[in-house]
């Protein structure tokens, strides 16, 4: 009998095990809208992440942090070309931990004890206070430049999110049946299906294209965004389909 309970409690301690691990998994983020790093609003899903955590991010928006980050081994950042990410604190890459950066990034310091950094243009890197302390790690930069300030904040670099009805950015048909026939100015980085409520559906790099479809598969109102260098144009669809 007691070889049984022994037997039990120990199945129930590996299934408690197992279950924490579950639960403790990476995860995967990716911002839905311009904004402070700590509010849902602008993740998708609505939950905004930790600033400490072994998860896997992806930044397609105008971020602002408002505490340091240090990421955990197995971590991975990557900053879109037309996205930001700053703020007057500090990030932390060490050893297992990666970042592919194309936007801005702009901090005070930025530290990789044994972590791998690669910045690639258009977007500047730009710090604040003590620069770059390596410590073991790894910075590539190819394409963008890195220098100390001036400061500015993601926020208002980002100048919101505008209507367009100029003709060089046309939407038709409008009401859609699951298809969208889109044209923008040659100047466009970024194409973005928004839903109603906010969450990023589908983005597309379209630099050196003067049109794109769109093939939503689902019924309601819908954001279509385009993303210029500096600045955010956006149009309501409606899908009947």
């Amino acid at each position: 009998m007691k070889h049984k309970i022994i037997k039990s409690a120990c199945i129930y301690l590996i299934f408690a095990i197992i279950l924490f691990f579950q639960s403790v998994q990476a995860m995967t983020w990716n911002t839905a809208a311009s904004g402070y790093w700590s509010d849902g609003n602008c993740w998708i899903g609505g939950i905004a992440p930790p600033y400490t955590s072994s998860d896997t991010f992806y930044i397609h928006n105008f971020i602002e942090m408002q505490n340091s980050i240090f990421l955990n081994a197995s971590s991975f950042m990557k900053i879109d070309s037309s996205a930001a990410l700053c703020g007057h604190r500090n990030m932390t890459f060490p050893t297992g931990t990666s970042m592919l950066k194309y936007g801005i990034l702009e901090l005070d310091t930025l530290f990789i004890p044994g972590g791998q950094i690669l910045c690639y243009a258009p977007g500047q890197v730009i710090l604040t206070q003590y620069g770059v302390l390596t410590n073991g790690g790894s910075l590539t930069v190819s394409g963008p430049s890195m220098s100390v300030g001036p400061w500015f904040t993601c926020l208002s670099k980002s100048s919101g999110i505008e209507e367009l009805d100029e003709n060089n950015f046309e939407i038709f048909p409008n009401p859609s049946s699951r298809k969208l026939n889109i044209s923008f100015p040659p100047e466009t980085k970024l194409l973005r299906l928004i839903s109603f409520n906010g969450q990023l559906i589908f983005y597309e790099n379209v630099e050196n294209k003067l049109s794109a479809i769109f093939d939503i598969q689902s019924q309601g109102i819908f954001f279509v965004e385009i993303v210029l260098d500096d600045r955010i144009y956006r149009k309501k669809v409606v899908n009947l389909k």
